[in-house]
């Protein structure tokens, strides 16, 4: 029973382990897609220019 209950309280931090490690393996790509965008030629990220005529 001892032994059930050290299993059991060692779940949430076993999954609490496995969610921060996927979120480190998303952040990078995350970060890098964010950036690009942020410096694309095409101004996604940036506020409109008031000179840029809208079509």
């Amino acid at each position: 029973m001892e032994e059930r209950n050290i299993r059991a309280d060692e779940a949430p931090v076993v999954g609490q382990a496995e969610r921060i490690e996927e979120t480190r393996r998303t952040d990078g790509p995350l970060g890098r897609i964010a950036g690009s965008l942020i410096s694309s030629p095409t101004g996604f990220g940036r506020p409109p220019s008031p000179h840029r005529r809208r079509r």
